[in-house]
């Protein structure tokens, strides 16, 4: 199976390339605007869209980001591991602060009206029945 996966894949990643080269030729400019070249020799990327510029430009402090909370988080884990819970509590709360402004409180509420009604629920049969156990198919060989 992982085989299969990785020649479709391949097999994709080939196609693109191929119509990465009929719409811009080696030498000529961009059929498409906004299309320059990319990283690897012969691509191209599209410059133009907006959220994607957003990505690439906030991509260094993104990865920033996730190196300093798996060393704090390796740190905590090594002097406090009881701190473990709040630590991680207290950085995803300030990741969400910096990431999404005023509209954090928003995800805050929807995060905990979603905790509220599962622990009010908890245990209780509601909508209808459950669902047959799925049978694993049969390989004919």
């Amino acid at each position: 199976m992982p085989q299969v996966v990785a020649r479709a894949f391949a097999a994709l990643f080939s196609h693109l390339r191929q119509l990465t080269r009929r719409l811009s030729p080696p030498g000529a400019a961009s059929a498409l605007p906004g299309v320059r070249p990319g990283l690897l020799p012969g691509s191209h990327a599209d410059r133009s869209d907006p959220q994607w510029r957003a990505f690439r430009d906030a991509l260094p402090l993104l990865c920033a980001v996730a190196v300093a909370s798996s060393a704090l988080t390796r740190l905590v884990r090594a002097r406090a591991p009881s701190a473990l819970l709040p630590f991680h509590v207290a950085f995803g709360l300030a990741y969400a602060a910096y990431a999404f402004g005023g509209k954090a409180v928003l995800l805050l509420l929807l995060a905990t009206a979603s905790y509220l009604l599962s622990k009010a629920v908890a245990g209780r049969r509601i909508g209808c029945a459950p669902l047959p156990p799925v049978r694993p198919p049969v390989l004919l060989t």
